[in-house]
């Protein structure tokens, strides 16, 4: 493993549960899309930039999610896993009626679900087909809410993706926050929800955790984890030796070999079968029946 972090000695004990604790909700949707492509110029961030949390460094209107609001792809400045300045990739949606409330519009953030580790993974790639997985967006754009749906950390911009890691989850979603409210230059308030399921759920979960303590001066109102990964051991229970569990399973060993100091993939999974491990990590689960593919003959665990 190559990552800062240590994840003591009870956290990599259960990291071959883990593995495949992650629930397809919101995922599976994806199956069978074409491939995603890889991220462009737009996703590197510049040699120096501002390092104030939630700035935007750059952002661009990208064809419409949702009638009545404009869409933008944004990089804006978060946190990395050493807690050093890193850029983060996303969408934010304005909606374009003039008539802004007097305390401003609240702001929506919204966590997605697993669909990979690698940057070109990033929700912000698939353009139109990531609306299908913002359930009621249309609702709270109609309502006047501004939506903020980060890619998170090694998902489009450079770095590597925590996957599962809740804390990294939480502080790039409370800075997509502060990235909308500048972004909208004056038409956003401070109060805000969370709203995600899957990995979106635990992220927003995290989030709720975190929100008073990195980001006081923002105002949480709700929070919705939906299908969350959290009930681990149940969820293993029911889905082992599967397909998809075992292609979530690589994402994990994936990721968190990168992640953590001392969480090895060669020390996980069967040497012949690494490869496999590795070609997975670049798969997004929009490339699904590819990803598939290599796990027909293969046991991952």
């Amino acid at each position: 493993a190559t990552g800062r972090w240590s994840t003591g000695a009870r956290l990599a004990g259960s990291l071959g549960m883990l593995l495949v604790a992650v629930l397809a909700i919101g995922a599976a949707a994806f199956i069978g899309r074409d491939s995603t492509p890889d991220p462009g110029p737009f996703y590197a961030a510049p040699a120096a930039f501002d390092p104030t949390p939630g700035a935007v460094l750059c952002s661009e209107v990208i064809d419409p999610f949702v009638e009545g609001a404009t869409a933008y792809r944004v990089l804006y400045t978060s946190r990395d896993l050493a807690a050093a300045p890193a850029s983060v990739s996303g969408i934010i949606i304005v909606p374009d009626d003039a008539d802004v409330p007097e305390e401003g519009r609240p702001v929506l953030a919204f966590t997605h679900g697993t669909i990979g580790v690698a940057r070109s993974c990033a929700p912000s790639l698939l353009g139109g087909a990531y609306v299908e997985q913002m359930w009621g967006l249309e609702a709270f754009v109609d309502a006047g809410w501004i939506i903020a749906a980060p890619d998170d950390l090694g998902l489009g911009a450079e770095g590597v993706h925590p996957y599962l890691v809740g804390d990294v989850a939480a502080v790039s979603t409370l800075d997509a926050v502060r990235a909308a409210i500048d972004l909208a230059d004056g038409q956003a308030s401070s109060r805000f929800a969370v709203a995600g399921q899957s990995q979106g759920g635990h992220a927003a979960m995290f989030t709720g955790q975190r929100s008073g303590v990195y980001a006081p001066e923002l105002d949480l109102v709700a929070v919705a984890g939906l299908a969350p990964a959290s009930e681990l051991a149940a969820f293993i229970e029911a889905n082992d030796g599967t397909t998809f569990g075992n292609l979530l399973g690589a994402y994990a060993v994936a990721a968190w070999d990168r992640v953590f100091d001392d969480i090895d993939a060669a020390d996980i999974v069967d040497p012949a079968v690494l490869p496999i491990v590795e070609r997975l990590a670049d798969a997004c689960v929009a490339t699904g029946p590819e990803a598939v593919s290599l796990l027909t003959d293969a046991e991952l665990l």
